[in-house]
């Protein structure tokens, strides 16, 4: 799918995950990797290696399963220089990729995110870019569409999509209707098919 399907999906799976890290017992699990099957991005029909991840999840848990069971996750940044280092729990034996690291933005003060070069060096990731400077955020395929994931811990989980950041991005939103009027509000009485396009005013591509 693409991110006209679901422009603020990385919004959902954020909340999903800050609801993992504030409750006890409660786990998730990346699937960007599995092919997933059918046309419904939220309901896919490849169940079988989502439920296999879902129940490693659950044996480290609470079944003292004591290998590694979860995917990567964002633990915090320290800044060092003009990089940021990004710290991960869950790395297994280590973080790998299978190619160039893919997916990291970063930020100075200004917010503004670019691409950035990232390099795994053990359990932490070094993120960087000539664009900026003093980086303050950096942000990980925080994104409607996550295809291109290559960050994994030793068993082959990919790391989550995560931001250090807590910034509202800037959305300039057009609505247009069926005749490509532009319309200011919709109401549900109007019966009108409407196109809905948001563009992120926080992003631009840097080295």
């Amino acid at each position: 799918y693409t991110g006209a399907d679901l422009p603020l999906y990385h919004y959902v799976r954020e909340s999903s995950m800050n609801i993992v890290n504030r409750l006890n017992g409660v786990g998730m699990v990346a699937t960007s990797d599995i092919e997933l099957g059918g046309t419904d991005p939220l309901h896919p029909t490849n169940k079988k290696p989502v439920g296999e991840r879902l129940a490693l999840l659950a044996k480290g848990m609470n079944y003292g399963y004591d290998k590694e069971y979860s995917m990567p996750l964002y633990q915090g940044i320290k800044i060092d220089g003009n990089k940021a280092i990004v710290k991960f729990s869950h790395t297994g034996d280590g973080l790998y990729s299978d190619g160039e690291l893919t997916g990291f933005k970063i930020c100075g003060a200004d917010k503004v995110f670019v691409d950035a070069k990232a390099e795994i060096v053990g359990d932490t990731v070094h993120v960087y870019s000539e664009a900026v400077e003093n980086p303050v955020a950096v942000r990980y395929f925080f994104e409607a569409v996550t295809e291109g994931i290559n960050l994994y811990n030793s068993i082959g989980m990919p790391a989550s999509p995560f931001r250090s950041d807590n910034a509202i991005d800037c959305y300039t939103v057009s609505i247009t209707n069926a005749e490509g009027n532009k319309a200011e509000s919709l109401n549900s009485g109007d019966n009108v098919i409407a196109n809905i396009e948001l563009t992120n005013n926080n992003s631009k591509k840097g080295k």
